[in-house]
């Protein structure tokens, strides 16, 4: 379920897209990180690895792949979804 783009753009930025989702999720975190939020997620939380983020390679990405903008809505079903952590417990309402 977790997929990059031709190229292999998103892999050399350390994130891949969640197709059930329609998000970005970095893989080092196991979170999805929000298209606004993914350049200075990397700068910040994985200055070692030393790459940054084309703005318009990202803007075109996010329109190609229908990447959303704002965190998914998800039931309270509980579920996997590929690359993201699953824990035990109460979630936020």
């Amino acid at each position: 379920q977790l997929y990059d783009v031709a190229g292999g753009t998103l892999a050399r930025w350390g994130v891949l897209i969640n197709r059930r989702l329609k998000a970005f999720i970095c893989v080092a975190c196991q979170a999805i990180v929000l298209p606004a939020a993914l350049s200075q997620h990397i700068t910040q939380l994985h200055e070692d690895a030393r790459v940054s983020v084309d703005a318009d390679r990202l803007a075109s990405i996010v329109e190609n792949e229908g990447i959303l903008n704002d965190l998914p809505i998800i039931d309270g079903t509980p579920r996997e979804y590929a690359g993201l952590e699953t824990e035990e417990g109460f979630g936020c309402p």
